[in-house]
């Protein structure tokens, strides 16, 4: 099997920095298809549930992930051109941005995995 990504001829950084872009590529797939997700499940506690505040938990998260998501493709934007850094201390501000970045996606990924448990458990009952 083939690797995704050649790295043989990549210095450390370089692949830091592609496998950081890829990490990258795939919490912007994932807020997406939250985003897409938490409709459905307004839909549902809106009128299988008739749970108007369960609803509105999901658009306010509808309205959150879509803030994320603005997050992480502007910071992807902007380290689009992150091989022109010249010193450790350039990759080093890319490094610690985007474990800031991380942290705000696990967050917000504990907070949907836990409004999605209490939609699965209200459809429970």
């Amino acid at each position: 099997m083939q690797p995704l990504v050649n790295y043989e001829h990549d210095s450390e950084i370089v692949i830091i920095q592609k496998r950081s872009f890829k990490e990258l590529d795939i919490w912007i797939s994932d807020i997406n298809f939250s985003i897409e997700e938490c409709d459905y499940l307004a839909k549902i506690a809106s009128n299988k549930l008739k749970d108007s505040a369960l609803r509105d938990e999901f658009l306010d998260m509808i309205h959150q992930s879509m803030d994320l998501l603005s997050n992480l493709q502007s910071f992807r934007n902007a380290t689009e051109n992150l091989s022109e850094c010249t010193d450790l201390e350039c990759d080093l501000v890319f490094l610690n941005e985007h474990e800031e970045i991380r942290l705000l996606y696990l967050n917000h990924l504990k907070k949907y995995r836990s409004l999605k448990k209490k939609a699965f458990t209200v459809l429970l009952k």
